[in-house]
């Protein structure tokens, strides 16, 4: 049975007799739990915040969102922080609606009560956020005023990294300061499943940190802003610099398992999806083959990128992965790709009573390269399309990256569904 809800918005720019509803429907919520939604454009009332605190204890969701002038933000948490919030798990915190301000934290230990952090002039004090209890952390475009400084944010990291579970980081790079580049201890995560990277500017971020992940599952590296789709447009960060080929591989190589330090790295062995989305992030060939062999468990695997960008070593490692070996990534059930050239060669080498892959989505341009192919062995009296079928059970087809514009995701073409060939 699914929970239930009381949801509550409160627009402030209404007259104050509309309190009386506000509080009717909160006494008809009963004993749900309540999400409270502000919509504020001034300070609230005294009768306004009298009403709130007095289902404080209920309230599991509290979603502020001011609009308005510069400073109204700061004014009305400071009003918030009045009010003690004992079974708060969710907060939420937008500047006039931005997805580009959203701030979410949530809570899973309830032990303590919830107190609003400090906020001033749009200038987060972070010092004041309580982070010990996190499972789940997103940075994503934030302006320049309320993003951590490099040594907040190693602060942030080490407070949750015991309850960690997913970490999102979509933005500039941490603002650098003065000690921003001594050497860091290790920051290891035992229960981080999720880490998702894109546009960082600073690429030192991690390893300067030298953060460990041993209980990874999911991995995303991307520097493409809205293919496939991101939360933000293109057009307002164009001058936010993807990271470079260079960080792929040494991060890749920062997650390498190393037991002969002391203490040992335990490394990243776990993988069961990895996608690699964006230009000129490039790695070394035996790097990710090596990479790839300490995954046995993936499942999931995505390299896409523009087409106009080359065939990057990382390509040409997966596709010769099991060359010597022909178990390598015995779980793999999912492929995406944004080239073919290489696939049939790979699909050959499969044992011949290996499963197939659950599922292979190319886009347009690596449809065209397999049909090439297809084609060719026609000519040729080799029967390409058994190959495939005995291989992939759907193969689906989608559009093209393009760098700043957005694609749609969804497929627009069924090559193969069910085991069955569907074109010619």
């Amino acid at each position: 049975m699914p929970h239930l809800w009381a949801y509550l918005q409160i627009g402030t720019s209404r007259s104050n007799s509309i309190h009386l509803l506000y509080a009717r429907r909160l006494q008809l919520a009963r004993a749900l739990p309540i999400t409270i939604d502000i919509h504020a454009d001034r300070e609230l009332t005294p009768e306004e915040l009298s009403l709130i605190q007095s289902y404080s204890n209920r309230i599991a969701k509290l979603i502020i969102n001011p609009f308005g002038y510069i400073y109204l933000s700061c004014s009305l948490i400071n009003q918030f922080r009045q009010i003690v919030f004992t079974n708060l798990v969710q907060f939420d915190y937008t500047i006039d609606s931005a997805p580009e301000s959203h701030i979410r934290i949530t809570r899973d230990n309830l032990s303590a009560p919830f107190m609003l952090p400090v906020v001033q002039h749009h200038r987060i004090q972070w010092g004041s956020w309580p982070f010990g209890n996190i499972t789940s952390l997103t940075l994503q475009f934030l302006y320049p005023s309320p993003r951590p400084r490099y040594t907040e944010l190693r602060e942030i990291l080490t407070q949750c990294q015991s309850t960690l579970q997913y970490l999102n980081l979509e933005d500039r790079g941490p603002k650098m300061d003065v000690d921003g580049r001594m050497a860091w201890s290790r920051i290891t995560f035992p229960r981080l499943r999720s880490l998702y990277i894109g546009y960082v500017e600073n690429e030192q971020l991690f390893l300067d940190y030298n953060i460990q992940a041993p209980n990874l599952k999911f991995l995303t590296i991307r520097n493409l802003f809205v293919c496939p789709p991101s939360a933000v447009a293109a057009s307002s960060f164009t001058d936010i610099t993807a990271p470079p080929g260079a960080f792929v591989e040494l991060l890749l190589t920062s997650f390498m398992p190393q037991p002969d330090l002391d203490p040992p790295i335990p490394g990243v062995t776990r993988l069961k999806q990895l996608a690699l989305i964006g230009e000129t992030m490039d790695c070394g060939y035996q790097m990710f083959r090596t990479f790839l062999a300490n995954n046995p468990r993936l499942e999931d695997l995505t390299l896409y990128f523009p087409r106009y960008a080359p065939i990057f070593h990382y390509y040409n490692a997966f596709f010769e992965s099991n060359e010597q070996d022909q178990s390598a990534l015995p779980r793999l059930s999912r492929l995406m790709l944004s080239n073919s050239v290489l696939m049939l060669d790979y699909l050959r080498r499969r044992p011949a009573k290996s499963k197939p892959l659950d599922e292979v989505v190319l886009t347009t341009m690596a449809y065209h390269q397999l049909l090439e192919k297809v084609l060719e062995a026609k000519l040729e009296g080799e029967d390409i399309v058994k190959t495939l079928v005995s291989h992939i059970t759907n193969l689906l087809v989608i559009e093209d990256p393009i760098e700043k514009s957005h694609v749609s995701m969804e497929p627009y073409m069924e090559v193969i569904t069910d085991g069955v060939w569907r074109r010619v």
